[in-house]
């Protein structure tokens, strides 16, 4: 035998109820979160958060520094080679050289960075060895008093006994 459930008109009035209030919830949530959509790919939220990401992201400022130093020196390489002259074999061996220059920097540049940044140390007298020395003597110095915290701790726990 079948149990057939059996619906009185007012409990499926409620139950039309509840699902027509359930519709209109789910109907207005859509519209909010599609109104959000809108606002978010509007072009001025979209460069906003192109910019935003560009400046948080450090590893792009650092690709757009190390191109920017690349083409610029390769160029004025070319400038100082060629200059102003017409001649087509000296402007085409010109060509070449900004080619090649941009290209080792481009690929080298940590390198020629860190080179460069040796070079200015040394010019304004900045010793590095000195830091890297003091780095070490300080780590000596905090190995040297965490070995006599410990032995005055040990000392302190043997008189008591």
């Amino acid at each position: 035998m079948e149990t057939e459930k059996k619906y009185t008109a007012e409990s499926l009035k409620r139950m039309i109820a509840d699902l027509e209030k359930k519709q209109e919830k789910e109907g207005q949530l859509l519209k909010d979160e599609l109104d959000n959509t809108i606002k978010k790919i509007t072009p001025s939220n979209i460069l906003k958060s192109l910019l935003k990401d560009f400046y948080s992201s450090d590893s792009l400022l650092d690709e757009l520094i190390n191109t920017a130093v690349s083409v610029t020196s390769g160029y004025v390489t070319k400038k100082m080679v060629v200059g102003k002259s017409k001649n087509q074999v000296l402007r085409l061996i010109g060509m070449a050289l900004q080619f090649g220059i941009t290209t080792v920097i481009a690929k080298k540049f940590h390198q020629f960075k860190k080179n460069i940044n040796h070079f200015i140390a040394s010019f304004f007298g900045v010793k590095e060895e000195t830091k890297v020395k003091t780095d070490e003597t300080a780590t000596n110095e905090e190995s040297s008093f965490d070995k006599n915290q410990q032995n005055s701790e040990f000392d302190s726990k043997s008189s008591e006994e």
